[in-house]
């Protein structure tokens, strides 16, 4: 059990050390070509900080643990509204979304309802849902593209490497992500057995946190640097790429199934945190230290629950 504990938190580290490269790469690599603060997070870092999801769920899809795979992606997800979003939250006040985010967050709760419907009624993700969910991401991306700039937080002035070096950590990120997601899986599933708890638990919980570390980091500096729009994007555009890519790409090659996972009340929380994002986003309501606390507590509830069974 120790030597599953010991390499479960070098493959986390080597996880996060590989995200954080590739969002300081992409980043770097977005700012030389000219992009807002908004469009930077909904996009580049989201996809950035959602490839930790994408290896550890198709190397658990492909290693034959479905419920790891499952698991990781709706624990993510929950993570980034409940836990990141509190974080920020806490940081500094989020001040109503703006029109893109708006758009955002509807694009997010149309894909999370999709999600939520395949696992109650087909108990997992077929092929053609995987497909449907691509095509989803696909058409997100195009519109995003399309839609007209109301970032009005602070230009992306930062120091910036150049660009040869945002090139460079791209690459060595996207060498290092699948050594590191293979190593997590493999002693996380191990380390279930010894506990004697489930792997969707351990998917829900332990991977799913560590998963979404890159977004909390990027997401907590950036607002810090008063980069609400980035911050918001990140965390949005990340659930948007956690279903449409991460679970598209890797349903439409290993479908998805569940072996001993119950999603009842995950898909609660989920549903429910997705709704409350909803509530704030599409009525522009600004979130303050109250509403950041009230999250991180819903947090810890979802956590009691995965560990209760």
């Amino acid at each position: 059990m120790i030597y599953d504990i010991i390499f479960l938190l070098l493959g986390l580290c080597f996880l996060i050390l590989s995200g954080d490269w590739l969002v300081r790469g992409a980043v770097g690599i977005a700012f030389h070509a000219g992009m807002s603060a908004t469009m930077v997070g909904m996009t580049i870092v989201a996809l950035g900080t959602s490839a930790p999801e994408f290896f550890v769920t198709l190397t658990a899809a492909l290693n034959g643990a479905p419920d790891i795979a499952l698991g990781n992606v709706i624990g993510s997800n929950i993570a980034n509204i409940l836990l990141v979003l509190g974080i920020c939250s806490l940081i500094t006040q989020i001040p109503g979304a703006r029109k893109r985010i708006r758009w955002e967050i509807i694009f997010v709760a149309v894909l999370t309802m999709l999600f939520s419907a395949s696992l109650l009624l087909f108990g997992g993700i077929p092929r053609w849902m995987g497909l449907l969910c691509l095509t989803g991401q696909a058409f997100f991306i195009f519109r995003a593209i399309q839609m007209p700039d109301d970032d009005h937080d602070d230009p992306l002035n930062d120091a910036q490497p150049k660009l040869i070096w945002s090139i460079g950590l791209t690459i060595l990120a996207i060498f290092t992500l699948p050594f590191s997601a293979d190593l997590l899986v493999e002693h996380a599933s191990s380390l279930a057995l010894d506990l004697g708890v489930t792997q969707a638990t351990i998917g829900l919980s332990v991977v799913a946190v560590g998963t979404s570390l890159p977004e909390l980091v990027a997401s907590a500096m950036a607002m810090i640097r008063r980069q609400t729009g980035m911050a918001l994007g990140n965390i949005i555009g990340s659930n948007i790429f956690n279903i449409g890519l991460v679970i598209g790409a890797t349903a439409t090659v290993s479908p998805l199934y569940m072996q001993n996972m119950q999603v009842n009340i995950d898909m609660f929380f989920l549903i429910t945190a997705t709704l409350i994002l909803g509530w704030y986003g599409l009525r522009s309501l600004p979130m303050g230290r109250q509403t950041g606390l009230a999250m991180l507590l819903g947090y810890a509830m979802f956590m009691v629950f995965t560990f209760r069974g």
